[in-house]
């Protein structure tokens, strides 16, 4: 079941099968079901039965349903599932490419195609959609990147913002990137000596491996960089006496707004730094966030706002 969630009416379909997820809230979700839940860098052959719920970026959504038809056997079956509004119509016509003959049925407002492993007549491409989905190092950002993670292919405005604010020279000692994506935010301060430890959380584990590429060329010698798998909002964190926490937390849940997400990061940030510690944040400037840190820290201001993003600092 590849990029399986959690559905109450699928839950005992789910039993006995191999769950891939790379998104950690829904990983932990299922963990939480007794599922046991793999990340799609494993490696998968030889399944008679193959179940593909792929997310929405286009190179991502090929890459899955290709890994999905070369998991299958010889004689296997794979079923990919989209919703009408993820264009689930196109991804047929492309699907048409490699297996003319697949079958399709449309209820719900969602798609099921059904493609026999044996019917497929084009490897190459089947091929070429696995290697188009692959993490790579895109020369734009300088940086290892894979289609399907946040901003995977530029350096997402917020971030910017808060690079350009951050007073780089005076951060020190250990240092936590919430919600770190591909690293970018945290490239400066890497490569600083000053700072001796590096943390860096995030959800996805797309991203999470790119980002441990990328500090790992970014750092400098003597940086102890760790990197946690970890949904903030959920999961405590294993760290203690941060000296400074940066993060530029995400503030949809699908298509739905939700400062939630961010009010859980400032509690988080809260929670590991030491006193007299610095949490620097980035956040749409229309969201709601300075009463949640007022009440979790000494003292809050507003460093810059522009773009439409304002930059924040909170004293433990």
């Amino acid at each position: 079941m590849w990029s399986a969630r959690v559905e109450p009416e699928l839950d005992s379909f789910y039993r006995g099968a191999t769950l891939v997820q790379d998104y950690r809230p829904w990983a932990v979700q299922l963990q939480a079901q007794g599922h046991t839940v793999h990340t799609s860098d494993a490696s998968f052959e030889g399944f008679d039965e193959v179940w593909v719920f792929p997310g929405r970026q286009k190179q991502a959504v090929l890459r899955q349903i290709a890994r999905g038809l070369l998991a299958a056997s010889s004689e296997g079956t794979v079923r990919i599932t989209l919703h009408n509004r993820g264009g689930a119509s196109r991804y047929e016509k492309t699907l048409r490419k490699l297996c003319p003959d697949l079958q399709s049925t449309s209820k719900h407002k969602c798609r099921v195609m059904t493609v026999r492993r044996s019917d497929v007549q084009d490897e190459a491409l089947l091929h070429q959609w696995v290697e188009d989905g692959a993490p790579r190092f895109l020369e734009e950002l300088d940086a290892w990147t894979q289609p399907g993670a946040f901003s995977w292919d530029r350096f997402d405005k917020g971030s910017q913002v808060l690079r350009e604010a951050l007073p780089v020279d005076q951060l020190k000692g250990t240092v936590v990137d919430l919600g770190a994506g591909l690293g970018l935010l945290s490239r400066p301060l890497a490569g600083r000596s000053k700072v001796r430890r590096l943390h860096l959380v995030e959800a996805d584990h797309r991203a999470l491996n790119a980002c441990r590429r990328n500090v790992e060329a970014w750092g400098h010698p003597e940086l102890q960089a760790t990197f946690h798998w970890l949904d903030v909002t959920t999961e405590p964190l294993p760290i203690k006496s941060a000296d400074v926490v940066v993060m530029n937390p995400p503030f949809h849940e699908g298509d739905k707004a939700s400062p939630a997400i961010g009010q859980a990061f400032i509690r988080a940030a809260a929670g590991v730094l030491r006193t007299k510690g610095q949490l620097w944040m980035v956040a749409n400037a229309r969201l709601p966030y300075e009463r949640v840190l007022e009440d979790h820290f000494f003292k809050v201001r507003k460093v810059s706002e522009s773009r439409g993003f304002k930059v924040l600092v909170a004293y433990k």
